[in-house]
């Protein structure tokens, strides 16, 4: 995406303070399974369990059995009566986060799964205020990364909008 307006830029820059991009990501308990039962996913993201019947659990884990210590991270019963579970993953996890049913033999016969946390992907994109104008002054930006000002000296503002016009509707960010 390419900003080349000043205002426009400054309204991205307030923005990406406000709210990190993070994506839900949907997995739906089928019979004695999750499906996907691997995904890839970003600190921040959330992971949406999904119940279609049968009584089971979201638990973190990574063994079957019963005397393991499961449930370190999370454990959730996958119900009628609790149909979603969503787990956010924390902004410093990295690595794989195991999941499994803790139901009987339900993880035994493969009702088990990963999500795979990668490293977060933000930019931290750095503007300077020089005098009356912004250094760069046009830059590319994606979802998720973060925009930094710098002042330099002197009474300014960042301040979202599309014009200079004090009449405009300004400032919504």
């Amino acid at each position: 995406m390419r900003f080349s307006s000043t205002l426009i830029l400054a309204s991205l820059g307030i923005f990406a303070f406000s709210s990190a991009h993070a994506d839900v990501i949907e997995i739906q308990q089928v019979g004695l399974s999750y499906s996907p039962d691997n995904v890839d996913a970003s600190p921040g993201d959330t992971i949406r369990f999904t119940w279609t019947g049968g009584t089971h659990t979201v638990t973190s884990g990574i063994n079957c059995d019963a005397g393991f210590s499961n449930g370190l991270f999370f454990d959730e019963p996958l119900t009628e009566s609790n149909p979603i579970v969503e787990i956010t993953i924390p902004n410093d996890f990295e690595g794989e986060l195991t999941y499994l049913c803790d139901i009987g033999q339900h993880c035994a016969a493969g009702m088990d799964g990963v999500v795979n946390v990668l490293p977060s992907k933000k930019v931290v994109i750095d503007i300077q205020q020089v005098g009356l104008s912004y250094v760069p002054n046009s830059v590319d930006a994606n979802p998720g990364d973060i925009i930094r000002y710098t002042w330099t000296g002197g009474t300014h503002t960042v301040t979202s909008g599309i014009n200079c016009d004090p009449s405009s509707v300004n400032g919504v960010f």
